[in-house]
């Protein structure tokens, strides 16, 4: 551990790759449930797409230049002021080097993640990954996998279990449950209307980036191949197969296409669903399928999907074969077959993600920080 001034606070550096909402709201909860100070710094301020967030207190973006990176990083150990680094991820060649820097200076470090084993990595990969990351490993102290499947990534590569911190990665559904509590019955009645959605229709929500991994276009072509026209897709995102969705709109009568959606217009979508849809051929987590369950709302996810053995069940929705379409379809159809079950598992949802609170998240690295100082 390193050594701290007598009486004076702990100081925390972190390190995060871009300031998406969930992190700026996580990061704000983190400087609340700390006893000392907090510095944050991000590698990029819009890396996977526009995010229209202000920083002000919630952090700095590193310069762009890779002179200035490198003095700045060096400047930061140098001041010695930090008694642990706290960093998300090794994805990209500055967090890594965050890492060296950081056991260079001496300085303890945590490390979050929300990647699990993937599925399809080539063998010379898997290969180079099983030299590299247990010596990337060695000599961090925290590890804070976002689930189990998280977990069972660093096992993977000789971590001990001592070492890791499940830190229920999740999103303010609390904040999301206050929003939506404001809405009545004739809100969903009328914003489904907006839609050109009837009161009866059975609607299926995707949440997420337009991109072929999402498996949006496995779902848009089980749906080309639906007869029950009380069945209903609505599609909310924007990404490189938008043009794709709204071509399928024009020819298939039930899909919908909302855009990109967010903060009150994404909950009222939620609202007005039924069932969240994230057929993903890959995907590290899926946190909306946190959101849905914290709106009450019954979840079918590919077993791609990271978050699927913490969350989903048979009784809170159904977890497919990923690509499957044929396992995709059935479970659409056991779900719009279903009305009372669809809600028992909305309830359901409710239970078990009512744990999974950012509130709660923030706690448990705060208390993984203690160990490190």
């Amino acid at each position: 551990m390193r050594e701290k001034q007598k009486g004076r606070l702990p100081h925390i550096l972190m390190i995060y790759v871009e300031p998406t909402p969930y992190i700026v709201q996580l990061i704000d909860l983190l400087a609340k449930e700390w006893s000392g100070h907090t510095d944050v710094f991000f590698l990029f301020e819009n890396k996977s797409q526009y995010w229209d967030l202000a920083l002000d207190r919630q952090g700095q973006v590193l310069p762009n230049s890779i002179s200035g990176r490198l003095k700045l990083m060096i400047k930061l150990f140098q001041q010695k002021k930090y008694d642990a680094i706290h960093i998300a991820g090794w994805g990209h060649p500055i967090l890594i080097l965050f890492i060296i820097l950081a056991k260079m200076y001496r300085v303890p470090i945590s490390i979050e993640s929300d990647t699990p084993i993937p599925y399809d990595s080539p063998q010379w990969k898997r290969m180079i990954k099983r030299c590299f990351y247990p010596l990337l490993f060695s000599g961090i102290q925290v590890f804070l996998p976002g689930g189990t499947r998280q977990a069972n990534y660093f096992k993977h590569y000789g971590v001990k279990s001592e070492r890791i911190h499940i830190a229920k990665m999740t999103v303010d559904i609390l904040s999301m449950q206050r929003d939506a509590s404001a809405l009545t019955p004739l809100d969903r009645k009328q914003i489904r209307q907006a839609f050109s959605i009837e009161e009866e229709d059975v609607v299926f929500l995707f949440v997420g980036r337009l991109v072929e991994h999402k498996g949006i276009l496995d779902l848009i072509k089980t749906f080309f191949s639906f007869q029950d026209e009380k069945s209903k897709l609505l599609i909310v995102g924007d990404g490189p197969l938008k043009d794709h969705v709204e071509e399928s709109v024009k020819i298939n009568s039930k899909i919908r296409y909302a855009g990109r959606l967010k903060d009150k217009q994404l909950i009222e979508a939620y609202f007005i669903s039924d069932v969240l849809v994230l057929p993903s051929h890959f995907e590290p987590w899926g946190l909306v399928v946190n959101e849905a369950m914290a709106l009450g709302k019954p979840v079918i996810i590919s077993d791609r999907v990271g978050c699927a053995d913490d969350l989903v069940t048979q009784k809170t929705g159904r977890v497919v074969k990923a690509t499957s379409m044929e396992e995709l379809q059935k479970a659409l159809e056991y779900m719009i077959a279903r009305a009372s079950e669809r809600l028992s598992m909305g309830e359901e949802s409710l239970k078990k993600i009512s744990n999974w609170t950012l509130e709660n998240e923030a706690k448990i690295i705060c208390q993984a920080w203690y160990q490190l100082i």
